[in-house]
């Protein structure tokens, strides 16, 4: 395959996607890199075929995700210039997840060239700390990875050990991406914006959220003791949240004041709130009615009672 031959598949095949100069050159050179590859391994695979079944599917993809043929079109040109990378599938899904497909491609970002790791390690962090004005494109796919540790006081080898790309991750950002705006709301009860915020990761998660979605106001109130919008900013939004929700609910609010030396209202408003949150909790109210010793505190009223020193009852 000459490079002649490029160009000229460039020119005819590819021609809708409307390149210029500077993005014919990137084309080229994407083509000759991807044919000596072939060659390298000896694939019995033809380039041009391909190529062009490549770029189809990744229009086929922003078509169904419900873009324009003009936008599905530019993004195709976009992303296509990475299809030697065998991420960009997966990439494309996190940047559907958290709302930033369409920015990204549009404003060029070269986020493709950095590692998805870092980009959802910082994602997961923001989320957890419910930093969402942070939650900007310049702060996850623009900044390096020190610019970020310095703005936040992180060391981004501990963030992306505690939130790593599974397989489950990667599965629940494709189902995100998978559906269309109006899916979206229909399925999950949320435009692309508020679920980005959330950002689930898990199917746990993902059941949660249709199982709120299908509730009615009332219902949510009366179980939970709080209204939807207020459901929805719980973090982590599972299993294990709701059961506390529900117990806290269920439990009298004199009782609530004393475990949690708040008003049930303001215990239920937590942003977190889970089962062992409440366990503590309680231990910590019947040690203080009881009396609860350290083992060296224990030591030393076995020894004061020994000596005499502690009166009985």
């Amino acid at each position: 395959m000459t490079e002649e031959q490029i160009k000229n598949f460039i020119d005819t095949e590819l021609s809708y996607l409307n390149l210029n100069d500077k993005e014919r050159d990137r084309y080229i050179k994407l083509l000759i890199k991807i044919n000596n590859f072939i060659k390298y391994h000896r694939y019995t695979i033809d380039v041009f075929e391909y190529v062009e079944q490549k770029i189809e599917e990744l229009y086929a993809r922003f078509i169904e995700e419900g873009y324009s043929q003009e936008e599905s079109i530019l993004f195709t040109k976009k992303a296509g210039i990475n299809l030697d990378r065998k991420d960009l599938t997966n990439n494309l899904d996190f940047l559907r997840a958290i709302n930033l497909e369409k920015m990204a491609l549009t404003q060029d970002v070269l986020f493709f060239r950095r590692r998805a790791e870092e980009a959802h390690a910082k994602k997961a962090y923001l989320v957890n700390e419910n930093k969402k004005e942070d939650q900007t494109i310049t702060n996850i796919l623009r900044t390096t990875d020190s610019e970020f540790e310095k703005k936040f006081s992180v060391a981004m080898k501990d963030l992306k050990q505690k939130y790593p790309i599974t397989e489950e991750l990667k599965q629940v950002w494709k189902y995100q991406a998978s559906l269309t705006d109006d899916k979206l709301l229909q399925e999950l009860g949320l435009i692309r914006e508020k679920l980005s915020y959330i950002y689930p990761t898990t199917f746990e998660e993902l059941s949660v959220m249709k199982m709120i979605a299908s509730m009615k106001e009332e219902e949510i109130k009366e179980k939970y003791g709080i209204n939807r919008e207020t459901l929805l900013q719980k973090h982590p939004l599972n299993k294990d949240t709701l059961n506390a929700l529900r117990s806290i609910q269920l439990a009298n609010n004199e009782l609530i004041k004393k475990i949690f030396h708040k008003e049930k209202e303001s215990v239920l408003q937590l942003r977190t709130i889970t089962t062992d949150m409440i366990t503590i909790a309680n231990k910590n109210y019947i040690c203080l009615k009881r009396g609860c010793y350290t083992k060296e505190e224990l030591k030393e009223l076995l020894k004061r009672k020994t000596k005499g020193t502690v009166q009985n009852g």
